[in-house]
């Protein structure tokens, strides 16, 4: 049985014969740029601008604090570690709601912040503030309410890690120093 051929390459003509040989490429476009090993383009998987994201941010909170280790502790770190758990447990919008119903007393309002500046980075909300991220939870459908909670979770693994890490050590017996 003689089956017609689809063809060897993208966009290439299909003449419905048999072909025996591929036929040879044309050679790239001289509009083409080469890369040299110093001018390599750069790119990161999602989860490596997640972590460069967490990263920076975490390093600025901390600034802010003027470096002050048990304050970022109480003030940041605290805060992003119970906010995946609030997350899985109430929801996006319900945390976020939470957070923000105090009138600013609540700790993780920075942390929020930064979670609605990946947000906007990533392009799933407009602007990167709270507010935005609390007005997208309200008024997107079912699925881009999951793709932020989704979002959300793997970011905040990402800036509890580093968060953790800016904490004042410990002694062995669990008090700080």
């Amino acid at each position: 049985m003689n089956a017609i051929r689809p063809p060897l390459r993208p966009g290439a003509p299909n003449t419905g014969q048999k072909t025996t040989t591929p036929s040879t490429p044309k050679p790239a476009a001289a509009s083409t740029a080469s890369l040299s090993p110093g001018s390599a383009v750069k790119f990161q998987t999602l989860s490596q601008r997640r972590a460069a994201h967490a990263y920076t941010a975490v390093e600025k909170l901390f600034e802010q604090r003027n470096a002050d280790a048990v304050k970022f502790e109480k003030e940041i770190a605290d805060p992003a570690k119970k906010l995946p758990y609030r997350i899985r447990t109430s929801g996006l919008g319900l945390t976020v709601a939470f957070i923000l119903g105090s009138g600013g007393k609540r700790e993780g309002k920075d942390v929020l912040a930064n979670l609605a500046d990946w947000f906007t980075n990533i392009g799933l909300i407009q602007k990167g503030e709270i507010e935005h991220l609390e007005a997208a939870y309200r008024t997107q459908d079912v699925r881009a309410l999951e793709r932020l909670t989704e979002e959300s979770l793997a970011y905040l693994e990402w800036f509890v890690r580093f968060a953790d890490a800016r904490k004042p050590a410990t002694q062995a017996n669990g008090s700080n120093e």
